[in-house]
């Protein structure tokens, strides 16, 4: 059935240890001015690092029939990055540490499952490199309520208590950000995770540090969390000895929160 959006990325992950830097992966693959659309060494709320090889978005459905040649020169532009990086590249990544690493597609779709397959050429591509190859197929609805980049698949919701929100709004019944955040706090606390003043909540040697928060509208989460609302990110860090903060890479947490009602939940993504 009809796809809107395709994006490929390439990734790599390395858990537990520092973050990710130029030199291990953005180097190694010496991608050129314009190569592809974006290219981070270290995102926490991801624990890796990745490049967004090339998206393809289409203002009217794509039919499957029609999914091959929509798709025919990203595939290409897709090959090619895999296939030309420098000699070595792949292996001085894994020197580095890093594993798991592959090709992601992200296929965003309307309607039924689409019946569709990416060119051998790709898998081969992967194959040749000893690169793996995923993907996440979802809906715009799905995509609602999930982390950018996160498969809709490996998240689950924990609803929390309604807490009273008398005084939460500013002024004309518009909750800023701060106090989005604040209301995130409180439902953050009523999972155990308190501020002891050291720039996260925490609970035992975990924690959970603020990242973001985006006020999102012209769309509704369920029929708790209406439109507009507030999503505030939070990152899993691991507090060491001295308390120096540590991203885990392992799990995010963020809560939604609707600016009218002040109702909140948060959602965990393993």
């Amino acid at each position: 059935m009809p796809t809107l959006e395709v994006t490929f990325e390439f990734l790599a992950y390395r858990y537990d240890t520092p973050p990710i830097t130029d030199d291990e992966f953005l180097i190694p693959l010496a991608i050129a001015p314009g190569e592809v659309e974006a290219a981070w060494s270290w995102k926490e709320y991801y624990g890796g690092a990745g490049v967004r090889i090339v998206t393809a978005r289409s203002e009217q459905p794509v039919e499957d029939a029609e999914f091959e040649r929509w798709l025919a020169k990203v595939h290409e532009r897709v090959v090619r990055f895999l296939t030309g990086r420098p000699v070595g590249a792949y292996a001085r990544l894994r020197s580095a540490g890093l594993i798991n690493l592959h090709l992601y597609a992200i296929v965003l779709y309307i309607g039924d499952f689409p019946i569709v397959d990416f060119p051998p050429e790709m898998y081969a591509a992967c194959r040749e490199s000893g690169l793996g190859f995923s993907s996440t197929w979802e809906t715009p609805e799905e995509r609602m309520h999930v982390w950018p980049g996160i498969s809709a698949s490996s998240s689950s919701q924990q609803s929390a208590p309604v807490l009273p929100s008398s005084g939460g709004l500013g002024g004309g019944g518009h909750m800023t950000r701060d106090e989005a955040i604040c209301r995130a706090n409180e439902v953050m606390a009523a999972h155990g995770l308190v501020d002891c003043g050291r720039g996260c909540l925490e609970r035992g040697q975990f924690g959970e540090r603020l990242h973001s928060a985006d006020m999102f509208t012209g769309r509704t989460v369920n029929e708790r969390v209406g439109d507009p609302h507030w999503w505030v990110y939070y990152e899993a860090v691991f507090i060491e000895d001295d308390g120096t903060l540590r991203p885990t890479g392992r799990e995010q947490t963020s809560v939604c929160v609707d600016v009218l009602s002040g109702h909140a939940e948060a959602w965990s993504t393993l």
